[in-house]
């Protein structure tokens, strides 16, 4: 698991390297998208699925504006990353998704599904990553949705919050 998130940074540094990208200053209307068969998010109109990206089963992105990434784990797949898939729960699936991308998760009040937010560089653009995981029976989902640093901007847009949390088990 560590190898394909890692493989997962560096395939969004390449993809994004070549963009520069700004939220538009109108949104369109929401609209409901699929994650494979198990899941569901919420995000404005106008993303488009991509089977291009490696090593991710779900790739939607909105030109230059904002990306999904999405990775199914399954317990076989656990498995072969040598761990034990029967001690893993979302907890514990999630820290090994932090400690692959080397991040802290944000403070959690148990009242909703663990996220986190970090900044990384790309090329020559910075780039917003809020990254949260999801259980479906037999496997883990983790989204990181992906949108570029504006100019003075202290704070992940409040976007990928609610991108984030509209992710839901179907």
């Amino acid at each position: 698991m560590v190898k394909r998130k890692l493989l997962f940074l560096l395939c969004l540094i390449a993809a994004f390297s070549f963009t520069s990208c700004a939220f538009p200053a109108g949104s369109s209307s929401p609209e409901e998208y699929m994650l494979g068969e198990e899941l569901c998010v919420t995000m404005s109109s106008g993303f488009k699925a991509s089977e291009d990206m490696p090593g991710a089963d779900v790739y939607l992105s909105k030109g230059d504006e904002c990306a999904l990434y999405a990775v199914r784990d399954t317990a076989e797949t656990l498995g072969g990353y040598g761990y034990d898939p029967d001690g893993i729960d979302l907890a514990a699936y999630f820290d090994l998704v932090c400690a692959a991308n080397g991040i802290s998760p944000e403070p959690s009040d148990g009242s909703q599904e663990p996220y986190a937010v970090f900044r990384r560089t790309a090329g020559e653009t910075e780039y917003w990553y809020y990254v949260t995981v999801r259980e479906c029976p037999g496997a883990f989902w983790t989204v990181y949705l992906i949108s570029p640093v504006r100019e003075g901007e202290e704070r992940a847009p409040q976007t990928l919050f609610d991108y984030g949390s509209s992710i839901r088990v179907i």
